[in-house]
């Protein structure tokens, strides 16, 4: 996730196996973006991309039902689904949901797991700061909005990547959050001018919908 290059990574936001990958791959997409919820059963499971399930009913299945039983094949083992990507040459960048209280468990969770070169983020910073102990992962944070100081915030975390919303992404913050060595990515892109302000912003990643590449 760290080498040089000239231009943004492009991230696919909320991607999945049944996407087109070798036609993403060859239009530039490097990353993909997964929605990542811990069982009751304490196993790390990918939720359905949008497209296929409402995030409100993957959600509500992946909290309360143990591994054997979400009954879907929509739902994938977190460990399945880097190998799959892996295999393609895509990174995979792990959106974790934790909820308040979760963050230690969550912690101990993936302490075990093989996650290879994912970009492991949460807007759940104490969650962040926990797994920065035990998970041998790049670590980043999301965070929604000003006034705060992105910098002190992902330090706090120790975390390296910082996503941030398009809109008030810019060369200045970008820079600023580079010098002090981590690095950025903006929020999804719907819009193809939401995706112009975030190539301008010189941001090292930036997240896009599907709806911009199909």
């Amino acid at each position: 996730m760290n080498a040089p290059r000239t231009g943004p990574r492009i991230v696919l936001h909320d991607g999945g196996l049944s996407d087109d990958w070798n036609r993403l791959s060859s239009m530039g997409v490097e990353l993909v973006e997964i929605d990542v919820v811990c069982t009751p059963d304490n196993r790390l499971v990918v939720l359905p991309s949008a497209i296929h399930m409402p995030k409100s009913v993957s959600y509500e299945i992946a909290y309360t039902r143990t591994a054997d039983q979400l009954g879907d094949d929509r739902f994938i083992m977190v460990e399945e689904a880097i190998t799959y990507f892996g295999s393609r040459g895509i990174t995979c960048v792990i959106d974790l949901k934790v909820g308040i209280g979760e963050e230690e468990r969550m912690a101990q969770v993936g302490s075990s797991l093989s996650l290879g070169n994912s970009l492991v983020m949460s807007n759940n910073h104490l969650a962040i700061r926990n797994i920065e102990a035990v998970w041998d992962v790049t670590l980043g944070v999301s965070v929604g909005g000003l006034p705060v100081d992105p910098v002190a915030m992902a330090r706090s975390a120790r975390a390296e990547w910082i996503a941030l919303p398009s809109w008030f992404a810019n060369p200045g913050l970008c820079n600023t959050i580079r010098r002090a060595k981590m690095r950025t990515m903006t929020f999804t892109s719907f819009t193809k001018a939401q995706f112009q302000k975030a190539m301008t912003s010189e941001s090292d990643a930036i997240m896009i919908d599907r709806n911009l590449l199909y």
